[in-house]
């Protein structure tokens, strides 16, 4: 037979650890930051003239950034850079899509300049 008085305990244990870990709750907004998503992964992340990283390793992870307005540069040799202002507000992660064209060379491929 089960003791109700301890299985209301139980439930009650359950629950609170349920709460303490997150799950079934709305996901906490206590991140401020960014997030850059690119097609080029080997382009380079600058914010506020400040190297960041590389895409490779900043795709899949928020860059940490105070609450205000920020310039962000994604560049890549061969392709023209891409600046944008963002404006990031207290515990608000951005999602900053960009697409960079590359640039054509002006000799053939294979061909060397002289």
């Amino acid at each position: 037979m089960i003791d109700r008085r301890r299985s209301g305990t139980w439930t009650i244990m359950i629950v609170a650890f349920w709460t303490a870990m997150g799950f079934g709750c709305a996901p906490r907004s206590d991140v401020t930051g960014l997030r850059v998503v690119c097609a080029v992964l080997d382009a380079s992340v600058f914010v506020d003239g400040k190297y960041v990283g590389r895409l490779q390793v900043l795709q899949d992870r928020i860059v940490a950034l105070p609450p205000g307005t920020h310039r962000v540069a994604v560049r890549r040799h061969g392709y023209f850079p891409r600046y944008r202002m963002v404006t990031v507000r207290p515990h608000e992660v951005v999602t900053l899509k960009l697409v960079l064209r590359r640039m054509l060379p002006d000799w053939p491929r294979g061909a060397r300049p002289r």
